[in-house]
């Protein structure tokens, strides 16, 4: 298997994330119908954050999909027994920052092994004529540590030279707007108690009176009214949209 590039596997999740959807919306089946709408559009998150130039037709293609999920099956809050919060892909595509750490580090060559500084391979630069060998426990074609296919001794063509980072010493850790990585973003929001509280106090009161925490449903209805994150915006999560049963009411921040 070969090592792939960021922008590489966005698209094969990009292309996944289509070919998913179109399969959820038309299985019958309710529940592996929801589980495939779901995946679908995790598979359109990962393209998004990466694939940058394609964002707008991604976020619009992600909230159509989140209103089609929503209207069939309703997107309840999750419960982890503190705060009612969401994992849902269209919500957190809206808060645009991560994390990214900071340290010492030593780049070695990934055919060779050695030195950037040493060797002849150039970053980003194919070679032919290379010999399969282990280096650190991997294989220097394709940096498999298992399941590899390559034959030591055997040569191959095509092979991309990349630096390698190994001993890596973290220093720090920061909240970035673009981390280096990005996947490393936001993974759950809570729905704080203030917006909680806010919306109840609009409910009928016999609703009002019958509300549990943690215990009622509490369902979110974002994709209805909003239509995706534009390149232009500042990606942050600004508005919640919240419904009990048949009622639902929007808290504007």
């Amino acid at each position: 298997m070969a090592i792939l590039k960021e922008e590489e596997r966005a698209k094969i999740a990009l292309h996944k994330a289509k070919e998913l959807e179109t399969i959820g919306i038309a299985f019958i089946e309710y529940d592996e119908s929801n589980k495939i709408l779901k995946e679908s559009l995790e598979n359109y998150l990962t393209a998004f954050w990466v694939l940058k130039a394609q964002r707008d037709d991604i976020t619009s293609r992600m909230h159509e999909l989140g209103k089609i999920i929503h209207n069939r099956f309703g997107c309840r809050f999750k419960f982890n027994g503190t705060d009612y919060y969401s994992d849902c892909p269209v919500d957190l595509s809206h808060i645009d920052f991560g994390l990214s750490w900071g340290g010492e580090e030593s780049i070695i060559c990934s055919i060779c092994g050695e030195d950037p500084i040493d060797c002849d391979h150039i970053p980003g630069r194919k070679y032919n004529h290379i010999a399969c060998e282990v280096i650190r426990g991997g294989c220097n074609i394709c940096w498999e540590k298992s399941g590899c296919q390559h034959i030591l001794g055997e040569y191959y063509d095509n092979v991309e030279a990349i630096g390698i980072a190994i001993d890596m010493k973290p220093t720090h850790v920061a909240i970035v707007s673009d981390p280096a990585c990005p996947s490393a973003r936001v993974q759950a929001r809570p729905v704080s108690k203030e917006d909680i509280s806010f919306i109840i106090k609009n409910w009928p009161k016999k609703e009002r009176r019958n509300f549990a925490y943690g215990i009622s449903p509490l369902y979110c209805h974002h994709c209805c009214e909003c239509r995706g994150v534009k390149a232009t915006e500042k990606k942050e999560f600004h508005t919640t949209y919240l419904y009990h049963g048949h009622n639902y009411n929007e808290i504007k921040r």
